[in-house]
């Protein structure tokens, strides 16, 4: 009886313990990848600014303006509100015009949605429209930069939102 339980602590220990499972490091990644979008764009607006025009002495390459950063703004935005949500509170069966909290739940998660591919959307026409068009004859990386950056910051919440429904999962398994 001893054996049976300490086996059946170790592998809830493996699953969720101490000592970390594979949800709590593809956590960790998720806001790795965050903060790489960060510094993707953050490099780019160094590149352009200090690289090309004092050290390059280029000036074809366009601004990197602040309202550039609008698009990763609402993304991170988005990413959060994604995140606040109690996934525990969804419930698969409530209809869709209820007043219960998963239909408050499901409307919060596609307005998220929504902010988070809108984001996406604007930093892909900042980009084609400034950095990619024709009349650009300068570096382009700013523009692929800025594409990155929200699709990065978009995979990093819908990943980090998949691995905390498989963490709820989990909690009604072991029920």
């Amino acid at each position: 009886r001893e054996n049976q339980t300490s086996k059946t602590t170790s592998k809830q220990m493996d699953d969720s313990g101490a000592k970390g499972s594979w949800k709590d490091g593809a956590s960790v990644l998720c806001g790795v990848f965050f903060g790489a979008a960060w510094w993707l764009l953050i490099d780019s607006h160094i590149y352009v600014e200090h690289y090309l025009r004092n050290v390059m002495q280029n000036g074809d390459t366009p601004p990197v303006l602040g309202y550039y950063y609008i698009p990763a703004i609402v993304g991170t935005l988005a990413l959060i509100m994604i995140n606040l949500v109690n996934l525990e509170s969804l419930n698969p069966t409530s209809w869709a015009f209820d007043e219960n909290v998963e239909t408050k739940v499901k409307v919060w998660l596609f307005f998220s949605a929504m902010l988070a591919f809108c984001s996406l959307g604007g930093g892909l026409w900042i980009a084609i429209q400034v950095y990619l068009s024709p009349h650009n004859s300068g570096s382009q990386y700013p523009g692929y930069a800025l594409m990155g950056q929200n699709f990065i910051i978009l995979m990093s919440g819908m990943m980090f939102l998949w691995i905390r429904s498989e963490r709820s999962k989990e909690s009604y398994q072991s029920l």
